[in-house]
């Protein structure tokens, strides 16, 4: 029995009426795409000649010795299957390539240590926290925090946290995140095709160095008698000091009446270049010091000794009134 009405493939139309299965005079609907705007309408004449019924062009076209658009051009070909609409849109519109961001990491503090210089052999708490933000990548498939060399952290999570408590050493220590992503999905342009160039590939990214700086501290005073022995908790028993000194600083210390001796400890690398007597104006008190080397501790014994030049400045008798030096490091 032949029906008037049938739904199906568009190659198999034919093979359908030889069958006797699609009658002239029958109505055909394809079923060849899955969106139904791209299906067709199909007439089987009365000798058994299948007409489509669409508004869609039949087979590809190319373009020759014109020039009306971008997409409508000499050399370009239009595709089978195209509907009024989409060609009008080729007129008229200018095919806008999709754009693509690519990610970013950041790491920062998280209530923890400040990136900072602290006195080298100090305990800290480090927490940090280290950001991916995906934009047009895929998604994390690793995420690390580093000190150094070393993982302290990780995971696949776009925010990463990490926590411990961390001895400064001499010199700087650096933290920084890296993250692995999977390729970004590929946009369609204002055409609705795919736009893949410039879409974001798999790969990583590192971000910024959060550094912590150990340092040594000078240390000086004024002091009314000498310890028996100048070690290192005498030094680091003076009554100032001044974290990470650096060449050209300078330093302001008083002794006080009644006091007699000034001890200034300097780390390695720095020297005293001149001692002032601010009161008189006298810029050559230096030759009054004696100098020797002292190995002086940090902040704990973590970080070891660091050989200091201590000068030492010693009256004949107590100061009479407040005396008030500078001194300029070398």
């Amino acid at each position: 029995m032949a029906f008037n009405i049938a739904r199906g493939p568009k190659d198999q139309i034919e093979t359908a009426i030889a069958a006797g299965k699609i009658a002239s005079g029958a109505f055909v609907v394809t079923n060849d795409n899955e969106d139904a705007k791209g299906n067709e309408l199909v007439i089987v004449e009365r000798d058994n000649t299948p007409v489509v019924v669409t508004s869609r062009t039949q087979e590809s076209i190319s373009v020759m010795g014109v020039n009306l658009s971008s997409e409508v051009a000499d050399g370009k070909t239009l595709p089978a299957g195209m509907s009024l609409d989409d060609f009008i849109k080729l007129l008229v519109q200018k095919r806008i390539a999709a754009t693509y961001t690519a990610p970013t990491i950041a790491i920062a503090n998280n209530g923890g240590q400040k990136a900072e210089t602290v006195e080298a052999g100090t305990t800290v708490t480090m927490k940090l926290k280290s950001t991916f933000t995906q934009k047009d990548a895929g998604a994390v498939t690793s995420h690390v925090i580093l000190r150094g060399d070393e993982e302290i952290a990780s995971g696949t999570d776009a925010v990463l946290t990490a926590e411990e408590e961390y001895v400064v050493p001499d010199g700087t220590t650096v933290f920084k995140s890296t993250v692995e992503y999977a390729e970004g999905a590929v946009k369609n342009d204002n055409f609705g095709d795919a736009s893949p160039s410039g879409h974001i590939e798999a790969g990583s990214k590192t971000s910024s160095n959060y550094e912590v700086k150990g340092a040594r501290k000078a240390f000086f005073g004024a002091l009314v008698s000498l310890p028996e022995t100048i070690d290192s908790a005498a030094i680091r028993g003076l009554a100032k000091s001044k974290l990470a000194p650096v060449a050209n600083d300078k330093l302001e210390v008083q002794i006080a009446e009644g006091q007699q001796h000034l001890i200034v400890a300097l780390p390695a690398g720095r020297t005293l270049k001149q001692v002032t007597y601010v009161d008189l104006g006298d810029k050559g008190m230096l030759s009054k010091f004696t100098s020797s080397t002292v190995a002086v501790a940090g902040a704990s014994e973590a970080a070891g000794t660091n050989n200091n030049t201590v000068y030492v400045y010693s009256m004949s008798s107590p100061a009479q009134a407040a005396m008030n030096f500078e001194l300029l490091l070398a």
